[in-house]
Parts: structure tokens; sequence; C-alpha cells
């Protein structure tokens, strides 16, 4: 199991009064297909999850988890040992403006 994990909060990196919703693209960059569940979590509760079976070289754009500026927190856990294997793009957005682009780069890693 590999996990990743975005913290967005009231200025921080990831400055979560400037993002009203993102978009987040996930690929499978490894050889063999795997799970990945995602939940996202709000000071409210859980606002997101999904599973999603990402085959080799396939990808999944999940559009507009809506966050209202609230502070989140992105969890993304995949049933194989090594995060190298996926690539993770969030577009975040206010309203129809782009904001920022973050990656599995600005993730927490756990193996």
């Amino acid at each position: 199991m590999s996990i990743l994990r975005l913290i967005s909060d009231d200025y921080g990196v990831i400055n979560s009064r400037f993002i009203q919703a993102f978009d987040l693209e996930l690929c499978n960059l490894g050889n063999e297909g795997f799970e990945m569940l995602i939940t996202v979590y709000t000071p409210q509760g859980l606002l997101y999850r999904g599973l999603y079976h990402l085959a080799q070289g396939v990808n999944v754009v999940i559009p507009r988890i809506t966050t209202q500026f609230s502070p989140f927190q992105l969890i993304m856990v995949t049933n194989i040992n090594q995060y190298d294997m996926t690539a993770v793009t969030l577009r975040a957005w206010n309203g129809a403006n782009p904001v920022a682009i973050f990656t599995q780069e600005e993730a927490v890693r756990i193996n």
C-alpha cells in the first residue's frame, strides 16, 4: 500500500483561501493495474470518496470537487507498494479562473 496526501489550509503552500474547487487527474505510470481510493476531508467532515481502477497507461479525471474555499485534505491510497507508479495532477479553480496546478511532487508520500 502506498499513500499520497495533499493538504490545503489557510496561508499554506496550497492556500485554501483561493481554491473554490479542484479537478483531479490520476495516471498509472506502471506496467500493471491497481486501485486507488480517493478521500477528501474538510473541517466539516468527509467531502468526497471514490474508488478507481487504473489500468496500465490509463488516465482518470475527476472534475470539480467543490471545497468552497475551505481547508481540505486529499488522501490517495493505492494497493501497490510504490507511489512512483502514480502521477497525480490537481488543478485548482476559483470560479472559472485557474489558480494553480499541484502534482504528486507536492504530496506527502508514505510507502
